[in-house]
């Protein structure tokens, strides 16, 4: 996969549709719903709202908070698949043609983390990926600075439904060999974002994209 790096400009809200994906609803929530997951859902709506031109829940679940009782849903086509379900039904919805996607428990909170993957020279399909300092360390090496992908924040087109479809007919569930077979690119968070501007200079020598 392609790594890029970039820097967040704050436009206006993405042309196109955020949708959140709700898989884990089902598996954790029908034997004890919690506040706090519900709260999270809600939250991670609230931030993509903020984003993109609406907001659709995806995946098949029993509970909703009541303020997102009146968003669009898309039920999977495909049941007990997980988030690759997710990406089919969401992909073959005729919503939209392209989509930020996040899962419904991912707890960023940061806008502009998200929008590193709508700027318009990210091209779908694309993931996000975190660098991960070594609290152990007492010094942090740029290039010793391990890159955690995620793969399910991510943003695809539907160009990409063939091959998710081909994913699931080899009931290959997982969404970072989804991420490689679709060639997506992967756009690393500046650490600036994540632990603050003390880490400017140590962002501009560890992500270089060359």
């Amino acid at each position: 996969m392609t790594r890029r790096t970039h820097t967040y400009s704050p436009d206006g809200p993405w042309n196109h549709t955020a949708a959140v994906f709700c898989h884990v609803i089902n598996s954790r929530l029908t034997k004890q719903t919690t506040a706090r997951d519900l709260k999270a859902l809600e939250q991670t709506c609230q931030v993509m709202s903020k984003l993109c031109r609406q907001v659709v829940l995806v995946g098949n679940f029993d509970y909703l908070p009541e303020s997102l009782i009146g968003l669009p849903h898309i039920s999977d086509n495909i049941i007990n698949k997980g988030p690759i379900g997710c990406l089919e039904a969401l992909l073959s919805s005729g919503i939209d043609t392209e989509y930020l996607i996040t899962p419904c428990d991912v707890g960023v909170k940061n806008p502009a983390i998200f929008r590193l993957l709508t700027e318009f020279h990210v091209k779908s399909p694309a993931i996000l990926a975190y660098p991960r300092l070594d609290p152990t360390l007492p010094v942090q090496i740029p290039d010793m600075i391990d890159i955690v992908d995620q793969p399910l924040i991510c943003k695809y087109s539907v160009e990409a439904l063939t091959k998710v479809r081909e994913q699931i007919i080899k009931n290959d569930l997982s969404m970072h060999r989804m991420a490689q077979m679709a060639e997506a690119t992967k756009v690393v968070v500046p650490l600036e974002l994540i632990y603050g501007p003390q880490y400017d200079a140590m962002e501009a020598a560890t992500f270089n994209p060359n």
